[in-house]
């Protein structure tokens, strides 16, 4: 057979600089790839940049929230010092004492004076005991009083009556056997409550002699010192007790009183005249004055970036001065909470940054995927053109060179403009990490559209080639074979054309042959499905990371909700709580039943400090609760502070004996005590409660009680078994749990308010509030549910991409398939099949990947920094969400199995039967 080979035609290969021109052609012809890609790479920049930006204006409001939400004499610096200031010359009496503020001011390292807003003072007498005069009755329990007079402190009060004091010179006769001859007479202004404690009202005279108990005056010999008079002269109340200014010191407002189980001491401060100072001076002399400065911080000042070195700072204060109470009182000393509020936020702020990159990191892999199934979807589209150009002369360096610089041009452009947009719309502190995370995206894309051409360009260069053409003599046999195929070929189309199928038809009947295709669905979907691994595992992988975040934020918002709920019923015991001023018995006159919502008031006695009756040496002591345990079980029942007391607490009539070894009180206890060993259930011990030793019996044993600290030995017991011991003024109440919806807070606050200047008011629901509401919890909660949103957004970007991957060869494959009969139904099933196995394993990988996350940081984790101290957070799994997380990616596969099936419905069958069809 004689044989006519053509020489084949010498190719000349292009030049580095046209292949790349050729290559870059395609960003005008592949306009919706390359839009795809922009918007991918666009959009991922700006999340991704916006990220490190919102963490840190998260953290700065965050930092602020901590030092705004703690108490005056925590986020502020308060400094004091006994000793002698004397007035200065002019109007302003208490200018030498605001100048030695400013010194002390301009002492403090610059990153303390930057976060100091404003300062003030205010100064104390030492204290004075009261006298009874000769001839007269003795009172009943002892009485002491001090002076206070400050900056700006008669703005923070109110007249009731009377006059404000003045400044006198008078002097009056001692009628004490003592050496002093005359004592100063100084005017004074007490608060009602004040004077009902001591028993006195205006125009009253008290005797006082220095009590020798107090810190300034028992360094001072005592025939240096001087008896004073004080003359009340007018009644005064204190208008804000919770204003910042009085650093929670509110002693103008109410005596303290101090029970040492004999007899109840109070201690009064009353207002002296601003104009009395050099007075002051002389009747104490050689006695110093307590002078307190204070620093107020402003939150706005507060600077998360700049903490490093303001905590540093305020740590080197802390250990330069001596805290207030722990030094002689002539000495500096320095209180301050800063160093304990920053120790916290730090702790919580590493927490939400270790929690939040967690998921960020998750979404980040979610993205890459992503973007990496968009560049095997223009590898896949580019397969032709990149054969041509192979064929041409075009090396594999200069093709993949060409990807390279083309996928540069293309997202290097769009991370720019998600980096710009991020810093010009998202947040005010600008973080290293956002160019380098937003062009690093960049960077990642075209390689990843390098990667994903690298097999095509590395084919050998004859598999792309044309054959060589070969001229050769054809047989008769050949020409009879042939011509027979020709012949049974139009015979088909024939037939084909007698059942309805013509060029233009889209759906053809295909009835005829459904039954014996009954099992062909599952087959060929689930070979399609074996025969497309790279392309299959692609969307596989981002469905599979998007589940897990999604499973992975959804645990942790649950778990973290919870914990809030339950520390907030810990921390008040009840939707409500009243507290008396501390140390102090609750005003008889409190009675919040008058409120129509109110469902019951449970009153309890709450104390620390009792000592166990032990034959061997205890150290430690024992908080005490008792309270109404009828009502306080009635009050919480169902709720996270359900006492479930035992049986016997329950008990409304006691025994005369109650309290005796031979009727112990029953009891809870906690499971930490101050012993080596704890009490077991149905043993006894005995309390020392102010004098008078009382027994127990252990009900039960328990870790914790709402409203008792963590980590103390508590008793827990029933009021009316205590107050049945035979000394009710030993137990006062200091405490009401109130029963009452959310929506009651403002008229209980009104009623307690006209009731009590003094009380304080706790709800439930803005204890949780406050939690739930910081920035740091917030943020992280928020960015939970952004990034199940995100990864959402991603897994229907995926599916939707590797529809389009396959959808030439399925709509091909579904085009043959129809011909031989296949119904719209079994197209929806085969394509369903194919999509099947993907989203079930994504589903069980996912979900378990993201609940087993959980599980395995959950150990090195401290969730009580999201939910407040108190109560251990367990790993709590809302299967709910869960379900509608999948259900909703379901959904998604849903709704593009829908749009390909209906796209396969419209399909040219005659286009597909075509010769020289792909």
């Amino acid at each position: 057979m004689a044989r006519i080979a053509l020489d084949r035609r010498s190719v000349r290969p292009i030049a580095s600089v046209a292949a790349i021109v050729a290559q870059l052609r395609r960003l005008r012809e592949d306009r919706a790839l390359v839009g795809i890609v922009f918007a991918v790479v666009l959009v991922s920049s700006f999340i991704f940049a916006s990220i490190p930006r919102l963490f840190n204006t998260m953290s700065d409001d965050g930092l602020r929230h901590a030092v705004d939400g703690s108490r005056s004499f925590l986020r502020n610096i308060e400094m004091a010092r006994a000793l002698r200031i004397q007035p200065a010359e002019g109007d302003d009496l208490y200018a030498n004492i605001d100048a030695e503020g400013a010194r002390f001011q301009e002492s403090l390292a610059e990153s303390i004076q930057k976060i100091i807003g404003s300062r003030s003072f205010l100064f104390d007498s030492p204290r004075y005991r009261f006298l009874d005069l000769p001839g007269t009755d003795r009172y009943p329990s002892p009485r002491y009083f001090t002076l206070r007079q400050g900056d700006a402190i008669e703005s923070r009060l109110t007249l009731v009556s009377g006059r404000m004091p003045q400044a006198t010179t008078e002097r009056v006769p001692v009628p004490f056997d003592i050496a002093q001859e005359e004592a100063q007479v100084f005017e004074v202004a007490a608060s009602a409550e004040t004077l009902r404690q001591i028993g006195a009202t205006v125009g009253d005279r008290f005797w006082t002699m220095p009590d020798p108990e107090d810190a300034i005056v028992r360094r001072t010999p005592s025939r240096n010192l001087q008896y004073v008079v004080y003359e009340v002269v007018g009644v005064i109340a204190v208008n804000d007790v919770q204003d910042p200014w009085w650093f929670a010191d509110v002693r103008l407002d109410r005596a303290i009183e101090y029970d040492d189980g004999q007899v109840t001491h109070f201690y009064a401060t009353a207002l002296m005249a601003k104009d009395a100072y050099p007075q002051l001076l002389e009747a104490i002399s050689p006695m110093g004055v307590a002078y307190k400065w204070r620093y107020f911080t402003d939150t706005k000042l507060f600077d998360a970036g700049d903490l490093a070195i303001l905590a540093a700072d305020v740590r080197r204060l802390d250990a330069e001065y001596p805290a207030t109470g722990l030094a002689p009182p002539t000495d500096t000393t320095v209180r301050t909470g800063l160093s304990a509020i920053f120790r916290r936020y730090i702790a919580q702020r590493g927490l939400t940054e270790a929690m939040l990159s967690l998921a960020s990191i998750g979404l980040l892999a979610v993205s890459l995927a992503v973007l990496g199934l968009v560049a095997a979807l223009i590898a896949e589209r580019r397969r032709d053109q990149t054969a041509l150009l192979r064929g041409r002369g075009g090396s594999a360096g200069q093709l993949l060179a060409a990807q390279l610089t083309e996928g540069l041009l293309l997202a290097i452009p769009a991370a720019a403009l998600g980096f710009v947009a991020a810093s010009v719309f998202v947040g005010e502190r600008a973080s290293f990490l956002s160019p380098l995370v937003a062009f690093g995206l960049a960077g990642a894309t075209a390689l990843l559209l390098v990667v994903f051409l690298i097999p095509f360009v590395n084919r050998p260069l004859r598999a792309i080639e044309r054959s060589d053409i070969v001229l050769t003599k054809v047989s008769p046999r050949r020409w009879a074979v042939e011509a027979g195929i020709v012949a049974v070929a139009l015979a088909g189309v024939y037939l084909l054309r007698r059942r309805g199928l013509s060029a233009g038809s889209s759906q053809g009947s295909t009835e005829g042959f459904d039954i014996y295709l009954r099992d062909l669905v599952p087959s060929l979907g689930f070979r399609r499905v074996a025969r497309q691994p790279s392309i299959n595992s692609a969307p596989l992988l981002v469905l599979l990371l998007a589940v897990a975040v999604g499973v992975f934020s959804s645990v942790l918002l649950h778990s973290i909700d919870d914990g809030q709920i339950r520390t907030s019923w810990q921390t008040v015991g009840a939707p409500y709580r009243v507290d008396a001023f501390p140390d102090a018995p609750l005003y008889h006159g409190v009675d919040l039943t008058v409120v129509d919502s109110v469902t019951g008031v449970a009153p309890a006695f709450a104390k620390g400090g009792f000592s166990i009756v032990s034959r061997t040496p205890v150290f430690g002591m024992v908080n005490v609760l008792a309270v109404d345990t009828r009502t306080y079980a009635e009050i919480n029942a169902g709720t996270p502070a359900d006492p479930q007391f035992p049986r016997q607490m329950l008990d409304a009539e006691f025994a005369s004996s109650i309290g005796t070894p031979a009727n112990p009180i029953p009891a809870i206890v906690s499971s930490r005590w101050v012993l080596s060993q704890g009490p077991q259930r149905g043993e006894t011990f005995a309390l020392n409660m102010n004098g008078k030793e009382i027994s127990f019996i252990v009900a039960d044993v328990r870790n914790g009680f709402p409203t008792l600290p963590e980590g103390q030995s508590f008793v827990v017991t029933s009021l009316d078994a205590l107050l049945a011991t035979g000394n009710p003024r030993s137990f006062p109440v200091n405490r009401q749990y109130i029963g009452a919806p959310d929506a009651a807070y403002q008229e209980l606050a009104a009623t307690l308010a006209s009731q009590s200047v003094s009380a304080s008011l706790t709800a439930r629901y803005q204890e949780y509030a406050k939690v739930h509401d910081a920035p740091l919890i917030r943020g992280t909660t928020t960015g939970f549910r952004i990034g199940i949103a995100i990864a959402a957004a991603y897994s229907a970007l995926a599916v939707a991409v590797a529809l389009a991957l396959t959808a030439r060869a399925r709509a091909r494959d579904i085009a043959f398939l129809r011909t031989l009969g296949m119904s719209d139904k079994q197209v929806l099933g085969l394509i369903v099949v194919e999509q099947a196995p993907p989203l079930v394993l994504s589903l069980i990988v996912g979900i378990a990947l993201g609940i087993g996350t959980v599980l395995l940081i959950e150990p090195g984790i401290d969730m009580t920094a999201f939910t407040g101290p108190g109560v251990a957070v367990p790993v709590v799994v809302d299967y709910v969400t869960i379900g509608v997380l999948a259900l909703g990616l379901v959904a998604v596969v849903a709704a593009a199995i829908a749009l390909v099936t209906q796209a396969a419905r419209r399909a040219n069958l005659g286009s597909a039967l075509r010769l020289g069809d792909e």
